[in-house]
């Protein structure tokens, strides 16, 4: 059996992170292929302003002198500086319940090598059949350090005819020359490259002068019925789900209109400190992976300013406004990938640009998204099995 080395975010406490991770592995899965994400240990340090998110994890040592003395501290010093504590209190519980769910989520379904020192990836690349970059924004110069960013260029291997990638994105439609200039180096030698939005095939196709295919998310790749196997239904009736990532409160605003308007609870998912703070009394906890997506699956409508929120509406066929992360146009970054995927699906008027102008019945027409999707879906996959069968022949 073929043993292929996955890298990609795997590791962070991210809905999409972890929803891609699971997708690609399990496709792979099901190909045959024995895949596994290699675990670079980015673990990020236990520093005073995260001592406390960590303080339940069994694979950390915690003192619980400096457990008490870390947070009394930050409490402290949130009073000196005339700052209420309550909404700390509120952010740290929020991340605590949802971060054990994560954590559920990693150790039963994602497959992962042991940690690898640095030292260790000059010796790896004969423990591989092939390096498979992707999903998520792994070519996002924004996401990490540059020491870090060449790792998802695979600059650690040097037989190219294992280097490829799937649905890799750039998260945005600008790139500095510095940046271009690094997927020059180490992105012309990849024998199989595809992006997952169209604005990145164009910035690669125009620096690396070679073709580039656009493919699905891998979240895309699985049916519905296949993520409602291992979803968890939320114990409530109907309700309209926001789902948010940033911190733009004109979207909370736009989600309370459509639940009032609805006659309808509203659920809030954010981790926000800001909107956790302003609007409390609609936020869920406890809310992992597992959780989301029975809570996006289960509404009435979403609203949103997440790719992967957008992605599974689409796939759920869930009635969805979609938002921009981030104040500013569509190149910025985290807006381009959203506008590209409603754009390709045929679901332009699904995107609210201004909260207060848009107004329509809510009503979505799926046809031609969900042709699109069976289509693609099928191209996607045909482009994944043949990176894996020049595996096999070689």
């Amino acid at each position: 059996m073929e043993k292929v080395a996955l890298v990609s975010y795997h590791f962070w406490y991210n809905y999409g992170t972890c929803y891609q991770s699971y997708a690609l592995w399990k496709v792979l899965d099901k190909m045959g292929v024995q895949a596994e994400y290699l675990n670079f240990g980015w673990e990020y340090p236990i520093s005073d302003d995260v001592y406390l998110l960590h303080f339940w994890k069994k694979n950390v040592r915690i003192n619980p002198l400096r457990l008490f003395y870390v947070n009394l501290r930050k409490y402290i010093h949130l009073l000196k500086r005339k700052q209420r504590i309550l909404p700390q209190i509120r952010l740290d519980y929020t991340l605590l319940t949802n971060n054990r769910k994560f954590d559920k989520f990693r150790k039963q379904f994602i497959k992962e090598t042991p940690l690898l020192k640095e030292n260790c990836l000059a010796n790896i690349e004969n423990s591989y059949s092939l390096f498979l970059v992707g999903s998520d924004q792994v070519w996002n110069p924004d996401c990490c350090e540059i020491k870090y960013f060449r790792n998802f260029l695979l600059d650690f291997v040097k037989d190219n005819s294992k280097k490829g990638s799937y649905a890799s994105s750039i998260g945005r439609s600008v790139v500095s020359k510095e940046i271009t200039n690094e997927y020059k180096k180490y992105l012309s030698s990849f024998s199989y490259i595809s992006c997952r939005e169209k604005s990145g095939c164009d910035i690669l196709c125009s620096c690396l002068k070679k073709s580039v295919t656009q493919v699905l998310d891998p979240t895309l790749l699985i049916k519905a019925e296949d993520w409602r196997k291992i979803e968890v239904v939320p114990r409530t009736g109907q309700f309209v789900l926001c789902y948010l990532l940033g911190n733009r409160s004109t979207i909370v605003e736009f989600a309370k209109r459509i639940a009032d308007k609805k006659g309808l609870p509203l659920v809030l998912v954010t981790i926000e400190s800001d909107i956790i703070e302003k609007y409390h009394r609609f936020v869920t906890n406890g809310i992992g992976p597992l959780e989301l997506l029975g809570l996006i699956d289960k509404c009435d409508t979403c609203i949103t300013d997440s790719f992967h929120g957008t992605a599974f509406c689409i796939n759920y066929n869930k009635p969805f406004y979609s938002f921009m992360k981030k104040e500013g146009g569509y190149e910025i970054a985290d807006n381009s990938r959203i506008t590209d995927t409603l754009s390709f699906f045929k679901l332009d008027d699904r995107f609210v640009f201004d909260a207060d102008s848009f107004d329509d019945n809510g009503s979505v027409d799926f046809t031609f998204a969900n042709q699109i999707l069976e289509r693609e879906r099928l191209s996607s996959l045909t482009y994944l099995e043949k990176i894996i069968n020049s595996i096999k022949q070689s």
